[in-house]
Formats: C-alpha cells, structure tokens, sequence
C-alpha cells in the first residue's frame, strides 16, 4: 500500500520526468481554483490601463477570481509600461512571471511539425 505523496516542492526533477502523467494528474487534482470574482479595474488605475485590463480579462485563457486580482494589477501596471516603451529589463521578466502565472503563456506549446514532402499520388 503506498505511502503518504511528497509535497510538490521536495520532488526532484529526475523524479517529476519519470512519473510526469502522474504528476500532472496530481497537480491538476490539487491545483488552486478561482475564488469569487475579479471585477472591475480598480479606481486608481488610469484610463489606458483599465483598457489594458478589460482585454486581459477577456483573453484570459482560465478563470479568473479574486485570488488573482494583485497579480493581474501588476500585470495591467507593467504592460502599460511595456506600451509606452518605457519598461526596464527585470520589469519585463516580472510581466512574462505574472502572464504565466495567470495561465496567459503554456508552458509547452505543440512544436511545430515540418512540412510534409508533397507526394505526388495526393492530387487523387
């Protein structure tokens, strides 16, 4: 009979690579679900970054709850800075680590296949 799971931060890569289906199985199991609801932008933020928030939350690839709201602030805060090209270097990595984090970029993407020789035996 099997013991007690690990926590998700003592296992090793190694561990993590060799039982990947199960581990996705688990994290997906326990992943944190949205908590009431996000709402509008907050008052204190200026016109173009409640446009920038509205189109976040439109393109937003799960659901967003309460939860979330800080980090897509600073989300909305840094792609503001990122519009107006005036965003430093560590702010941009910050954006990139919020946009994950709110399930904006996959963490693996399908590559892309090449593309097939043409057969010539197609065209029937």
């Amino acid at each position: 009979m099997p013991g007690t799971p690990k926590p998700v931060s003592q296992i090793t890569s190694d561990s993590a690579n060799h039982n990947r289906t199960r581990m996705e199985t688990r994290l997906q199991k326990y992943a944190t679900k949205p908590r009431g609801r996000l709402g509008q932008a907050p008052a204190w933020m200026t016109d173009a970054e409640r446009k920038i928030w509205k189109q976040l939350v439109k393109a937003a690839p799960a659901v967003l709850g309460s939860n979330d709201r800080t980090l897509l602030e600073i989300a909305v805060t840094l792609k503001a800075k990122l519009e107006d090209h005036k965003i430093s270097t560590p702010e941009l990595g910050t954006l990139i680590a919020c946009l994950k984090s709110l399930g904006f970029v996959p963490v693996d993407r399908p590559a892309l296949e090449p593309p097939k020789a043409a057969d010539p035996l197609d065209r029937f």
